[in-house]
């Protein structure tokens, strides 16, 4: 009568409770796998959309602030530091309030802001456009413009942090190359979130999905201007819109 080899024995073989223990460690380690990669790509991601592919070479002839960002600081610092020579601010086109007289233009706040902040009125230099804060092409082509006439080979633009991508895809798209050469977009850090922790906030997961459905609009269509509403005349639109509409008594 043979004996059974030590390799065959029953005693050896899995029980089914090892074997179901085994399987929910596969699962486990299968679940932090894909974590990890999740986490890996979203700080990539993060990264990605905060960058501009054209570093910041040396100090810069100029820093300005897209309109409507209160980040005066930041251009402060760097004056302070040598890191640009001159403060632009934009002067967009007038919006309805502006004109009735109901609220400051915001570029006069902020040229009075820096002055406050101690800045020589020599260091600042007012940009008025035609273009609204909401036309972003049109708004970097006017800047572009103006560094051909003022000859700044290296115009800061800083914006929100995960902006400076999609900015970049316009500037590229909008510009003469010359031009969009001379643009730097740098991210200014936000209170909430930053590049590679978006996910903790939800200002982060808004400013990822905007700024990837700008880059995926822009990509598939072109860069498109946003609604000019400084100049809409809501009479003008409710007779086009409602022709046969008896018009209201004075």
């Amino acid at each position: 009568m043979g004996s059974s080899s030590p390799c065959h024995s029953p005693l050896l073989e899995p029980t089914p409770r090892t074997r179901h223990t085994r399987l929910w460690w596969r699962w486990i380690a299968s679940a932090l796998a894909f974590i990890g990669c999740c986490w890996l790509s979203a700080r990539w991601y993060g990264q990605w959309l905060s960058s501009d592919r054209l570093p910041v070479i040396g100090p810069a002839d100029c820093v300005l602030t897209l309109s409507g960002f209160e980040q005066n600081k930041h251009s402060v610092r760097w004056l302070s530091q040598g890191l640009v020579r001159e403060i632009w601010i934009v002067r967009v086109k007038d919006s309805h309030m502006v004109k009735l007289g109901m609220i400051e233009r915001g570029s006069d706040v902020r040229v009075r802001e820096l002055l406050k902040s101690g800045v020589a009125e020599s260091r600042i230099r007012v940009l008025r456009v035609e273009s609204t804060e909401s036309e972003i092409p049109k708004l970097l082509q006017e800047i572009g413009e103006a560094s051909d006439l003022f000859t700044a080979n290296q115009v800061v633009i800083s914006c929100m942090t995960l902006e400076p991508r999609f900015l970049r895809q316009i500037a590229d798209a909008s510009l003469p190359q010359h031009q969009a050469s001379r643009l730097r977009f740098v991210a200014l850090p936000h209170d909430e979130y930053t590049a590679t922790c978006w996910w903790l906030s939800r200002s982060g997961w808004k400013a990822v999905y905007q700024s990837s459905l700008e880059i995926l609009g822009n990509a598939c269509y072109g860069p498109t201007s946003g609604f000019d509403s400084s100049d809409w005349n809501p009479d003008e639109w409710e007779t086009q819109t409602f022709p046969n509409t008896t018009p209201a008594l004075p």
